[in-house]
């Protein structure tokens, strides 16, 4: 990929500045990047930079006391 090593330059301007691919491309005119090319990783940017958040991903109702103490009194659920 041609952006392997400047990937986290990108990174930066697109999480802290907002830069699209084209101003990345009329910012750096001297790459070889590709609009589309750009695009794709900008798209994995935004995607994984919204992993993580509270309240992402399965809920966590297993453990509550109430399963606690009926399993442990065995009682099914």
């Amino acid at each position: 990929m041609v952006f392997t090593e400047d990937c986290i330059v990108i990174k930066f301007l697109r999480q802290n500045k907002g830069y699209s691919a084209r101003r990345l491309i009329k910012e750096f005119p001297l790459k070889i990047w590709k609009n589309g090319g750009l695009k794709k990783l900008l798209k994995k940017i935004d995607d994984k930079s919204t992993t993580g958040l509270p309240g992402n991903g399965r809920r966590r109702t297993a453990g509550t006391d109430e399963n606690v103490e009926g399993v442990a009194d065995g009682e099914c659920l």
